[in-house]
């Protein structure tokens, strides 16, 4: 069952929508404590997600994974509904080439800070995924592209089977906090047409992507600079050799 193969467009507002409905409702259900705690694991599965997955394993291939890891990446990075991995990390390869620029796909400077902002909320556009190598030759990102819908709705349906509340700090916190990320990193540190380091923003929560100038001037690079919790995470899972 194929269910996306081929198309060149991704749709991602069922899910967004979805997650952002169930974070307005654990206001009703939840005290403040509990919010909290799913905050915290939403932003760290969500940035395990966005930046170690999509960002700098699978767009920019920083390092290398062992078979395991590099499966459990793959469906960790799936189900934080952003789109397809090959999708995602074409988009974000075309960005780097083009970075700044009329041609690149999200820049601020040309197509509007709140085009860009929620570009990765709704849908976006990106090469047919026969075109895109990594479809081709890797298979566990063949499956997740096919099945994309197929594993988040699964993922959604065991998570509601098991116990409800799971569904709230390891699929909506994430999703809409990987989200998130992303987009100030798209928009607030390309502002004026070129990207900015802010070690603030790393305090605060983005990490080593508060570190986004580095990023473009050392895009191979998986080690960013203090404070850098993913780069932490990789060093432990990354291949040595």
């Amino acid at each position: 069952m194929v269910v996306m193969s081929n198309k060149n467009t991704v749709y991602l507002w069922h899910f967004q929508l979805l997650s952002l409905g169930g974070i307005a409702y654990s206001f009703w259900i939840f005290d403040i404590w509990t919010i909290l705690l799913f905050f915290a694991i939403g932003l760290f599965i969500g940035s395990v997600a966005e930046n170690i997955g999509n960002h700098r394993y699978f767009a920019h291939k920083s390092f290398k994974l062992n078979k395991f890891w590099h499966v459990t990446l793959a469906l960790i990075t799936t189900l934080n509904a952003s789109g397809p991995i090959v999708s995602w990390a074409q988009v974000h390869r075309n960005h780097h080439k083009h970075s700044d620029s009329e041609q690149d796909p999200h820049s601020p400077k040309y197509r509007g800070v709140l085009n860009v902002f929620f570009a990765n909320w709704w849908w976006y556009s990106y090469t047919p995924a026969k075109n895109i190598p990594d479809y081709n030759y890797d298979p566990i990102l063949k499956f997740t592209y096919d099945y994309y819908y197929v594993i988040n709705v699964g993922f959604i349906v065991i998570l509601y089977i098991l116990n409800p509340t799971l569904l709230f700090p390891l699929y909506f916190f994430p999703t809409i906090l990987g989200s998130i990320t992303s987009s100030v990193v798209n928009t607030y540190l390309h502002r004026e047409g070129k990207p900015h380091d802010s070690k603030l923003l790393a305090w605060l929560g983005l990490g080593d992507e508060g570190f986004h100038k580095f990023h473009h001037d050392n895009p191979r690079e998986w080690k960013a600079p203090f404070p850098n919790p993913n780069s932490m995470i990789i060093s432990l899972i990354r291949k040595k050799t």
